[in-house]
């Protein structure tokens, strides 16, 4: 889905996201600032080693004013892939390598700060830089080996070891800290995103996407861009008589009902469509790019696979009502267009007749179970005159009889609100019970879907 609900192959873009890089360039400044100061500082400390100071503090200057300038946001990072931020740090870090030589090589006060330098790529950059980085940090650490006679003198030989240890061992932590964190605000994200019933997006994810669509096509102050002269579709799918269905079947049935809308909905929209359900029988479908004929269309396509009944559906199949609207040539902001495709739906839904599905057919009740939850339709004989007559409601794969059963045995749905205890057999009209698959439970719980039965009449009965 487009603009969808995040997962985990989303997570790289999530977690460098412009304000994430923005914020990156901030805390880079503020460290190559401490960098230039503490080096400076460290200068007119007794036992500090001195090079020309010209050199150290000319170094110094150009990394403060860079520290300046990142931490007030003059650089754009916001603006710049982290590619390209890091092999500018891959540039930036043999900076560092200078400043270890000019203030003392394998004396320098300087090196200490490389840890910062690795904090920062270990942590801001993802695993495929961040390693990168570090490895160059460590190479970098051990160029006084390269050009100071006196490093091995200076035991630098076995502390370059343990750096090496301390930085792969700190990498290691903060790459797997950091994907931790990621996936911990990417599910808190996604929850809060995410509709708990039917897994698609809610109302909060709905209004953030069509705002995102509409502002990639008006100004900052009204009006169509110019570069950007796609429309966008906005469809409404309001259940017909939907209560009528959870008075009569029941909100366990109900909600089932809502995970199938959902479910066959979402089967016949395009990778690039978002779809939401934005209140309790109501959905919602931003298409980008759909013409009016492409989402009238699209209606179609959604009222016919919402109320298409399938004899294995194990739930009902209401039917629906869809109305849409299109940017621009029905409104260019939020409210216009939500407006003009209620009001297409409401006009739609007075000339359609709600499906009632039969509800007045049948007395159902519900067998609980923490396992297969099944409906049974129990059905009753009626004399006319002196002859009696019987509906014998059709069989499918999913519906079972047991013995002596007047009444037929179906499955309900997967999705429980919570798992009851397990149910009892459940007592049909005429002898015999509903059992799933022909077994019984001491324990089974009935939760009755009616306060009454109701009689079915055949035809032939009637004169």
């Amino acid at each position: 889905m487009a603009d969808g609900l995040l997962t985990s192959s989303a997570m790289p873009a999530f977690a460098e996201a412009p304000d994430e890089r923005a914020r990156m360039g901030r805390i880079s400044g503020i460290l190559w600032i401490l960098a230039a100061v503490i080096t400076v500082g460290n200068c007119y400390l007794p036992g500090a080693e001195h090079v020309p100071m010209g050199w150290v503090f000319a170094l110094s200057g150009g990394i403060l004013l860079y520290g300046v300038v990142a931490a007030l946001g003059w650089l754009r990072w916001d603006r710049a892939e982290m590619r390209v931020l890091a092999i500018g740090m891959v540039f930036t870090i043999p900076v560092i390598g200078l400043g270890i030589y000019f203030t003392g090589g394998s004396m320098s006060f300087a090196q200490p700060m490389l840890v910062t330098t690795l904090l920062y790529a270990a942590f801001f950059f993802p695993a495929r830089w961040a390693w990168p980085l570090s490895i160059e940090l460590i190479l970098v650490a051990g160029t006084p080996l390269l050009y100071d006679p006196d490093a091995i003198d200076h035991a630098f030989l076995p502390n370059f070891v343990a750096l090496v240890a301390g930085y792969l061992s700190a990498t290691w932590v903060l790459v797997g800290l950091r994907k931790r964190l990621l996936e911990a605000e990417l599910h808190q994200r996604d929850i809060a995103h995410r509709d708990p019933l039917t897994g698609v997006a809610n109302r909060r994810h709905f209004d953030e996407v069509l705002q995102r669509e509409l502002a990639r096509r008006t100004g900052p102050s009204g009006g169509r861009r110019t570069g950007d002269q796609s429309p966008v579709a906005l469809l409404i799918i309001d259940l017909d008589d939907f209560k009528g269905i959870n008075d009569n079947f029941g909100h366990l049935v109900g909600d089932a009902v809502l995970c199938q809308v959902a479910e066959r909905t979402q089967s016949i929209l395009r990778s690039t469509d978002t779809l939401a359900r934005i209140g309790g029988d109501e959905f919602a479908v931003i298409a980008p790019g759909a013409h009016d004929e492409a989402a009238r269309l699209m209606a179609e396509s959604i009222c016919d696979a919402v109320g298409t009944h399938y004899s294995d559906a194990g739930t009902p199949a209401p039917s629906a009502s869809v109305g849409w609207a299109i940017f621009p040539e029905d409104g260019e902001d939020f409210e216009t267009l939500i407006r003009a495709a209620d009001d297409r739906m409401l006009s739609r839904k007075r000339g359609v007749e709600p499906l009632a599905l039969s509800l007045n057919r049948y007395s159902r009740s519900i067998e609980t179970d923490s396992s297969t939850p099944r409906i049974c339709v129990t059905r009753q004989t009626s004399s006319r005159s002196s002859s009696t007559s019987t509906h014998t409601p059709a069989l499918d794969g999913n519906t079972t009889w047991s013995p002596g059963c007047t009444g037929i045995s179906t499955p309900a749905f997967a999705h429980q609100s919570s798992p009851g205890p397990t149910a009892s057999t459940i007592p049909c009209s005429g002898g015999g019970s509903c059992v799933p698959g022909g077994t019984t439970s001491p324990d089974r719980r009935t939760r009755s879907w009616s306060s009454s039965l109701i009689t079915i009449w055949s035809n032939s009965g009637r004169s």
